[in-house]
């Protein structure tokens, strides 16, 4: 009896391994992004500082370990800073180095501030294109798994520019880093592409029931693959140097371009309409059967779309039809209210995605709280773990157990991001940042809670479009608020850094009120239904008798 349990336990724990098809790829993709955290803004600022600004390697060097060097530039500006004339060589015991390394320190972050403001509008281009043909043309097709592979590649092109720069670390300036880093992989969709290909694949192969906490799970192995990446960041930048990561990281992202062309199943078209209407297999997380694959047993939506004659591949992808079918999809009348609140969901996507803080988070830290490379590694990691619990409460215990709403959650998610960055905004010390880190818990259940309240409301064979138009949206508001939040960053950076995270209030606020007003105008739509249908009800029982005086006047 006791081997039967024990086999039985082994088969469960099989069948969740072939569910969880997804997972494994994220291990090719979210490892390295983790692993080059560090490494890519280290190198950033030191190619600003040697090779644009003329500075001595060495002070550059210390730039980037102001700590442990005895560095203190509390109180030192930048404004009789003549940065192309420093290549003076100084020696760590001179006795203006201080000063020098401080000035360094601000020009190179203005120029990277700078640069990522010039780079934000033009890596969003790409995407907006990309993803405007992918959508209609991966629900015509059914075709997922190009929309996995093809930021892989743009990733793998991107890296290898990296090594080239690293190769000739005097002569490439910091621009050619800055928008390789960003442009070539937005030029095959970026992670916007890959966002829509993993959440509309996830998105058919789960019940409408079970997609919140199938998004949370999807979440917790992001988390867990970028905090093994960020943990090691440091590490990896302090004993391998620039070139041996880009390498290793190059390596590991090719491997993942092999993983999605050879172990996951795209979603199987099914030819005949009455076949489909007989498949009842579906996927669900209470119950699963031995032999389910994604790609074999889930219920496909695609023979249901009719298909166009053969044409050219790229003809076909970048098909015009596509994009009046992906507006479409946000202008048709649909019931209880579901384009309105589609409409809805595109606002909270700009207000969600227009928040660009994160790439001053770094920046920051070397200012103000005086951070190397290995404080913001441990913090970033710290992050994680907080973010991973949080995303798993959140999904598990808040919205799957206790079965709060998802506006609800994203209510509450977005009201402690905002007393989260005005915490961050006013750290001096390390203490208060991580403080607030821990606030924020529960800030990349966001996009998780949008995606689930937009599924609500659409058909299968709107999966990519949607996610499309989603996609594009918050591209577009990339694409304009990073100069913003540059021109800011530079203005206050020797006066009151802080203010980057006081910008941001500026549409956590408004997010938190709109994700409250669709919570409540949804629950009053149920409750308003709730009392339609026991108006029904309560009338079939008078009917009844009404028909049965008739039949026995009539008798």
């Amino acid at each position: 009896m006791a081997n039967k349990n024990q086999v039985g336990a082994l088969q469960k724990i099989w069948r969740y391994r072939k569910l969880l098809i997804i997972e494994p790829l994220l291990i090719c993709v979210l490892l390295p992004f983790g692993l080059l955290s560090v490494t890519v803004m280290n190198f950033s600022l030191e190619k600003a500082c040697r090779v644009n600004l003329g500075y001595d390697p060495s002070v550059c060097q210390i730039l980037l370990n102001k700590k442990q060097n005895k560095i203190d530039c509390t109180g030192i500006t930048a404004e009789d800073t003549q940065p192309r004339n420093t290549s003076l060589l100084v020696s760590e015991f001179d006795s203006n180095i201080n000063e020098t390394v401080c000035k360094a320190e601000i020009e190179s972050q203005k120029l990277v501030a700078f640069m990522n403001a010039i780079r934000g509008p033009i890596s969003s281009f790409f995407p907006i294109i990309v993803i405007l043909f992918a959508g209609g043309w991966s629900d015509r097709n059914g075709l997922r798994k190009p929309c996995m592979a093809l930021p892989l590649m743009g990733a793998v092109f991107s890296i290898t520019a990296h090594i080239v720069s690293a190769v000739f670390m005097d002569a490439i300036p910091m621009e050619f880093d800055a928008i390789m880093e960003r442009v070539i992989p937005s030029m095959f969709g970026g992670h916007m592409l890959f966002h829509v290909g993993i959440y509309s694949y996830l998105t058919e192969t789960t019940p409408e029931k079970d997609r919140s906490f199938r998004f949370g799970i999807f979440t917790v192995f992001l988390h867990i693959m970028l905090l093994i990446g960020v943990s090691l960041s440091g590490l990896a930048y302090n004993h391998l140097g620039y070139i041996k990561v880009f390498v290793l990281c190059d390596v590991i992202f090719a491997s993942g371009i092999i993983y999605v062309i050879f172990f996951i199943p795209e979603i199987k078209r099914k030819d005949d309409i009455n076949e489909i209407a007989d498949n009842k297999e579906i996927f669900t997380f209470d119950t699963c059967e031995p032999n389910y694959m994604p790609g074999e047993t889930a219920k496909s939506f695609y023979s249901l779309v009719e298909r166009n004659k053969k044409k050219g591949l790229l003809a076909d992808f970048f098909d015009p039809t596509s994009v009046y079918e992906c507006s479409k999809v946000f202008l048709k009348k649909r019931d209880n209210r579901g384009n309105l609140f589609l409409n809805l969901s595109i606002i909270l996507t700009i207000l969600i995605a227009a928040p660009d803080d994160q790439d001053f988070i770094y920046l920051f830290a070397m200012k103000s709280l005086k951070w190397n490379g290995d404080a913001f590694s441990a913090f970033m990691a710290y992050s994680m773990v907080i973010m991973m619990i949080g995303t798993f409460l959140m999904t598990a215990v808040f919205i799957k157990i206790f079965g709060i709403s998802n506006p609800m959650a994203g209510f509450l998610v977005s009201f402690l991001s905002v007393i989260s960055n005005f915490i961050k905004a006013f750290s001096n010390t390390s203490l208060l940042f991580y403080s607030a880190a821990t606030i924020n818990l529960f800030s990349h259940c966001k996009g998780i809670v949008i995606n689930a309240i937009v599924s609500e409301f659409i058909d299968k064979e709107e999966i990519g479009k949607v996610f499309s138009i989603l996609g594009i949206t918050a591209a577009l508001s990339r694409s304009v608020f990073p100069l913003l939040y540059s021109f800011v960053y530079g203005k206050t950076l020797e006066t009151f850094p802080g203010a980057i995270f006081l910008m941001s209030e500026i549409f956590l606020i408004p997010s938190t009120i709109l994700f409250g007003i669709i919570h409540f105008m949804i629950k009053n739509h149920k409750k308003k239904m709730a009392e339609k249908e026991k108006g029904v009800a309560d009338e079939k029982p008078f009917e009844g008798k009404n028909e049965t005086n008739t039949v026995k006047s009539e008798s």
